[in-house]
C-alpha cells in the first residue's frame, strides 16, 4: 500500500485546481478561499511538495519529495528505514517514458515498456482517482489565520469523500464501517497558493508543504542504465523483453517459482492464498489487478 500511497499524493496535491466547493455564506468562507486556492493552484506551471507518511503499522515515517511540472513530467523520491537500514529510490516520469532508481542502486534505469502498466507510479493516468478526490472534497470549515513561515495564511479543513479507503488499498477488504478521512489546507492570504496539505484516511496521516512555484524543472536522470539491468536487478528473469510477459498459465508458474522467496512472499499477501497458488499451479492467466498487485511487490523498497 505504501508505494501506492505515495504515488497517488501528487493527485491530491494536483486537484486542488479542479474542484468545485459550494460557497457557504458565513465569513470568512472556508468553500470560497478554498475556490481561490483552486483557481491559483490551477494557474502554476509547477511545483515542489515535500512531505513525510506515516502509515499504519509501519515504525519509520517515509520521506518523499514530488516536483511536478505540467502538463506531464513527475519525478517522485522517497527514504525511510528498512530492517533498521536507510534506503533510497525514486521514479521519473517525462511524458510516456518512465525511469526508475530501485533501492538496490544508486543507478537511474529504463523501465521497460511491459511493466509499466504493472508498476504503482502510473499517477498521470490515474483520471479516476483524480476525478473522485478533486470532485469529492466537502464540508469546509474555516480554522483560522495562522502565521506560517512568515505568511499570513487561512487555515481550512474539508472531508475526503466516502470510497478512498478502497483506492488506497486496492484488493483489500473494505472495513465496516469504512475509515473517515480528513484534509486541511494552509492557503496564502496573499497569493491564495496552498502552502502545506494534510490528510488523514484512517490510521494513515500524510504533511505536504509545497514551494518552488513555477520554479520546478523536471528532466530525465542523465545516462539511465537499459532496462534488461533493472530485471535483473530487482529479480526478474531477463531474457526477452518482448512479448516480455508470461503468455501461458505455464509460463506464468515458471515467472512466479523464478521470483526471489521475499517478493512470492509479498505477492500472496497482496493477491491472497488462493489466488496465487492457482497461478502458482499454472491453472490460469492472472486478471490485470493481480499483475498490477505482483509488480507492485517488485517495485516497492518492503522486501
Amino acid at each position: 500500500m505504501r508505494l501506492l500511497l505515495v504515488g497517488l499524493l501528487p493527485v491530491m496535491v494536483a486537484a486542488w485546481g479542479c474542484a468545485s466547493p459550494t460557497p457557504t455564506p458565513t465569513p470568512p468562507s472556508a468553500a470560497a478561499i478554498y475556490a481561490q486556492a483552486a483557481q491559483a493552484m490551477r494557474g502554476l506551471s509547477s511545483y515542489r511538495a515535500v512531505g513525510v507518511i506515516h502509515e499504519e503499522g509501519t515504525a519509520e515515517p517515509l520521506q518523499v519529495v514530488y516536483d511536478l511540472q505540467f502538463p506531464d513530467r513527475f519525478l517522485l523520491s522517497f527514504k525511510g528505514t528498512r530492517d533498521g537500514q536507510p534506503f533510497e529510490a525514486g521514479a521519473v516520469f517525462i511524458g510516456t517514458d518512465l525511469y526508475l532508481s530501485p533501492s538496490e542502486s544508486t543507478d537511474w534505469f529504463v523501465v521497460p515498456r511491459e511493466l509499466r502498466a504493472g508498476l504503482p507510479f502510473a499517477i498521470l493516468d490515474v483520471g479516476s482517482i483524480f476525478r473522485q478526490f478533486a470532485t469529492g472534497v466537502g464540508d469546509f470549515v474555516y480554522v483560522g489565520r495562522e502565521d506560517f513561515n512568515g505568511m499570513g495564511v487561512h487555515r481550512v479543513r474539508g472531508a475526503l469523500p466516502q470510497g478512498m479507503w478502497a483506492l488506497f488499498h486496492p484488493g483489500e477488504e473494505v472495513p465496516t464501517p469504512e475509515p473517515t478521512g480528513a484534509s486541511e489546507a494552509w492557503i496564502g492570504v496573499g497569493d491564495s497558493l496552498v502552502h502545506r496539505l494534510d490528510f488523514t484516511l484512517g490510521s494513515d496521516s500524510v504533511t505536504l508543504r509545497v514551494s518552488d512555484f513555477n520554479q520546478v524543472t523536471v528532466s530525465a536522470p542523465p545516462n539511465p542504465r537499459p532496462g534488461n539491468e533493472l530485471l535483473a536487478l530487482i529479480g526478474l528473469p531477463t531474457g526477452e523483453l518482448s512479448p516480455g510477459l508470461p503468455q501461458t498459465p505455464e509460463e506464468v508458474k515458471a515467472f512466479i517459482e523464478a521470483l526471489p522467496q521475499p517478493v512470492q512472499d509479498c505477492a500472496r499477501e497482496g493477491l491472497g492464498d488462493e489466488a496465487f497458488d492457482e497461478l502458482l499451479a499454472g491453472t490460469r492467466m492472472p486478471t490485470g489487478e493481480e499483475i498490477g498487485k505482483a509488480f507492485a511487490c517488485l517495485a516497492a523498497p518492503s522486501y
